[in-house]
């Protein structure tokens, strides 16, 4: 009986912490989406390049903010994945 009860916590903790780690994840994405927002994505306030990272609105592929090409409000890593987004939302 103890080895079930045994079994059981431990089950209970892996599935704690596989919810946590993925818990984790999402909030860090959303984090990342919100700050490229609030980022010029072409240069700060003092009129110099911005380092952030944002990823790319179709793909997901991170990139400098600098090299990303912005369409209504969404970062880009290519002018092909822009147009596949576009037909997309038809």
């Amino acid at each position: 009986m103890s080895r079930v009860l045994l079994l059981v916590a431990v089950l209970l903790v892996v599935l704690w912490a596989l919810q946590r780690g993925a818990r984790g994840r999402r909030g860090r994405q959303q984090d990342g989406r919100s700050q490229a927002r609030r980022d010029s994505p072409r240069a700060d306030a003092s009129g110099e390049p911005s380092r952030a990272i944002v990823p790319c609105a179709h793909c997901g592929v991170h990139l400098p903010a600098t090299e990303a090409i912005e369409v209504d409000g969404r970062m880009y890593c290519s002018k092909a994945h822009v147009s596949l987004a576009r037909h997309g939302d038809r």
